[in-house]
């Protein structure tokens, strides 16, 4: 039963799973290209870096959308909770295929990045391990949150500002000298260059926080017997966007006062 899942899932996502692999790893060659990157930089594996804050997160929240949300939108879900197959398992079917495709245009990406300095980075194979631990690290902590962001339905762009709000905000606080252990210390300056060290602590900061999210996904989608992702789906009331509104407003005039 779990493989018909998985071949159904396939069937239905394939074109978008492919096309994110594509995206994710050409990407990587067309910002290297871009003239303002080549002059500021001098090897394509920034571009990996920069890959990270464009079109990683865009790849990762669409196809999040594709896998999670898009179900509860059609009656997909109706025939799928008539399956005998627990709802935490089609949840990791779904995570499982959607971080395959990420993992795979990052690792092409990489592949791609170091072909084309080649002939003028001298690249090693530590520096190599070091990036794709950062870079894989990275893009599992962010699919995991837009995987868990997925189910929150209705509550999507509630969510959505305040973490928008927290990542604007956030870096620049201080940090009273933990700045390295940040995750977004994985994606930091020294990126394509660090060759001897791998960020331990930042590396062990993402994973945990990509464990939080994985079970705050798996919390909302197959918890209370798999009715909680249907019933967040639906529509807000007038009285649930005041009260979304009012907060948010009040968090806006806290931080800005």
């Amino acid at each position: 039963m779990t493989y018909g899942i998985l071949v159904k899932e396939w069937r239905q996502h394939r074109g978008l799973l492919l096309a994110t692999v594509l995206v994710i790893a050409g990407s990587v060659l067309l910002i290297a290209a871009l003239p303002v990157i080549g002059k500021s930089n001098d090897t394509p594996l920034e571009a990996l870096r920069l890959l990270h804050f464009s079109l990683l997160p865009i790849s990762c929240l669409v196809l999040a959308q594709a896998l999670v949300a898009s179900e509860y939108h059609h009656p997909v879900h109706v025939f799928i909770d008539g399956i005998p197959i627990s709802r935490s398992r089609m949840v990791a079917i779904k995570f499982i295929l959607g971080i395959a495709a990420v993992g795979s245009g990052l690792a092409v990406g990489l592949g791609l990045a170091v072909w084309a300095g080649r002939t003028t980075d001298a690249v090693t194979a530590r520096q190599i391990a070091i990036i794709a631990a950062r870079s894989f690290t990275h893009a599992g902590l962010v699919y995991s949150f837009t995987f868990a962001w997925a189910f929150t339905g209705r509550y999507r762009l509630a969510v959505a500002v305040v973490t928008i709000a927290g990542l604007v905000f956030m870096p620049s606080m201080p940090a009273r000298g933990f700045e390295h252990a940040m995750p977004w210390a994985l994606v930091g300056s020294d990126f394509a260059y660090e060759r001897y060290d791998f960020p331990g602590v930042a590396l062990l900061v993402a994973a945990f926080a990509s464990l939080v999210w994985i079970s705050v996904a798996f919390a909302l989608g197959a918890g209370f017997g798999g009715h909680l992702g249907p019933a967040l789906a639906q529509r807000m009331s007038s009285r649930e966007r005041t009260v979304i509104i009012s907060l948010l407003f009040a968090i806006a005039i806290i931080r800005f006062t």
